[in-house]
């Protein structure tokens, strides 16, 4: 199955001219983890995640007009619209991220997230090995985190 028939779309998408509060703010309004940053053609440019604010923004002190631009992951991993599910699984697993944007000759179209495809697996949309996959990647999930240590 092409993955167009189970991507979230549109996509949550800002301006690269965005501030990083005008972010949060619409990550807070569309109640989403993650957007993506495009150009006036909707070209894909980049994207930011929750843990990219805390991470890039809070923890280093930025201010809050801080330009998107300037704290968003770059090039992002993407996949089209026509790859089918079991690539784009993969891609996710292999670079370890639970978000992918769906990008066709360069604009943004959608997004697939793991929960997209975790309910895929539920309608049964997702073959004996897609469903193996799947639940491997969430005993990955459930793996507690390291203890937080002071530096």
């Amino acid at each position: 199955m092409e993955i167009r028939y189970a991507m979230s779309a549109p996509a949550v998408a800002v301006p690269v001219m965005a501030s990083v509060q005008d972010v949060a703010k619409h990550m807070q309004y569309a109640s989403v983890g993650a957007v993506f940053v495009v150009d006036d053609d909707n070209r894909l440019l980049g994207m930011v995640t929750d843990r990219d604010l805390v991470l890039r923004v809070l923890a280093p002190g930025l201010s809050a007009q801080e330009r998107v631009e300037s704290v968003m992951t770059r090039d992002p991993v993407t996949v089209t619209p026509a790859d089918d599910i079991a690539t784009v699984h993969h891609v996710m697993r292999r670079h370890g991220i639970r978000r992918v944007p769906v990008v066709y000759e360069g604009r943004l179209m959608g997004v697939v997230t793991f929960e997209d495809l975790f309910r895929l697996a539920m309608q049964g949309g997702l073959t004996a090995q897609g469903l193996d996959d799947l639940r491997d990647a969430v005993d990955v999930a459930r793996e507690p985190a390291s203890p937080y240590r002071a530096a």
